[in-house]
């Protein structure tokens, strides 16, 4: 009499397994996540059922899904992230595994943008309003500015902003000179020449921030 076929029903779930390539990460950096180390049962060849998870649903905690044994993600915001990872088997038992990313905040006035020439970091910061950082004055403090030649004000800015230079003479109201620039984040120059010698008052002015000194012109 022939012997009847065995059929073993996989009632094993396999068993999840999350890898991410950093725990901590920066706003706007990609990180690596693999499940390639999930395993499908247990060795026991009763339960298992031989064959590795079929699919690979992850969720990243920010209200965005992927799916495949590897993936990237980039986190646009800072916090802390507790993402999934879910596997199922060909016969459709499954197993969730849990991973956490942590994407601290930007400090103020850092920027997620790129570097330019002169050391300058540019790109969109996270600085909130415009704020200057340093006054720099030049050679004006020092006596050094002569009719006919431009004096230099420069300003570092946290982000893109218009740099105002007002010159009036000293003890008068009435405006002289008035030179405007627009630029940052960094460093930005302000040149002007005064309408002749004599002594004037400057004030440097930047989202709010204004900065008042005295200006001697030399024959």
């Amino acid at each position: 009499m022939p012997r009847p076929d065995t059929i073993l029903l996989d009632r094993q779930p396999p068993t999840a397994k999350a890898v991410i390539g950093a725990g901590t990460i920066a706003v706007g950096s990609a990180i690596s996540l693999s499940g390639s180390t999930s395993v499908d049962g247990i060795s026991d060849p009763t339960k298992d059922s031989g064959i590795d998870p079929t699919s690979y649903q992850w969720q990243f905690g920010d209200g965005t899904i992927a799916a495949g044994a590897a993936v990237t993600k980039t986190y646009s915001a800072a916090g802390t992230f507790v993402g999934t990872l879910t596997v199922k088997d060909i016969a459709g038992n499954s197993n969730t595994a849990n991973f956490q990313v942590v994407v601290p905040a930007l400090p103020t006035g850092a920027s997620t943008g790129g570097t330019t020439p002169g050391g300058t970091t540019g790109g969109s910061t996270t600085g909130g309003t415009p704020r200057v950082k340093k006054f720099a004055f030049g050679k004006i403090l020092a006596g050094g500015l002569r009719f006919g030649k431009a004096g230099t004000v420069s300003l570092t800015v946290n982000k893109k902003t218009t740099v105002k230079v007002v010159l009036r003479r000293a003890g008068k109201s009435k405006v002289v000179r008035s030179v405007s620039r627009t630029g940052g984040p960094g460093v930005v120059k302000v040149t002007f020449v005064a309408p002749a010698a004599g002594s004037y008052t400057l004030v440097a002015t930047a989202s709010g921030t204004s900065k008042t000194i005295k200006v001697v012109v030399k024959p």
